[in-house]
């Protein structure tokens, strides 16, 4: 359901791949959502959290760098925008999950998906193209 298309690729390879492995963990989320047949879905949405959480760190870690290398002047405002996605993942509270499952998972969704496609598609893209392509 959630795939890296062309609009959401920057031209750069490691970039790419990083945002890539981002959408395949929303698409995770999807895929539990949709998992009529499980009715405990507890276990595998607390490991999917951990690991947008630890894989949005890393991959934060390296668009930081990336940016640091060419002195991007909008550093530090990408990086609030970093720092605000960790904070909500940070913020969700694993035992309210317990309750409403599905509605949970939508919750998590709909920032996810919406925040990952912002970004990529308004920050990522300006420093593209104010950086990377036109040095």
């Amino acid at each position: 359901m959630f795939e890296l298309t062309k609009e959401y690729e920057t031209g750069i390879d490691k970039i790419d791949r990083e945002h890539r492995r981002l959408f395949e963990l929303a698409d995770e989320c999807y895929n539990l959502l949709k998992d009529d047949a499980c009715d405990n879905k507890y276990e595998k949405v607390r490991k999917v959290i951990k690991e947008l959480k630890n894989y949005a760190k890393f991959h934060f870690s390296e668009e930081e760098k990336l940016m640091e290398s060419v002195k991007h002047k909008q550093i530090f405002t990408h990086k609030l925008q970093h720092d605000y996605f960790i904070e909500k993942i940070d913020a969700i509270d694993i035992d309210d999950i317990e309750s409403n499952q599905d509605q949970y998972i939508i919750d998590i969704l709909t920032f996810i998906v919406a925040w990952i496609r912002q970004h990529i598609l308004s920050k990522d893209a300006q420093y593209v193209r104010d950086v990377i392509k036109n040095p």
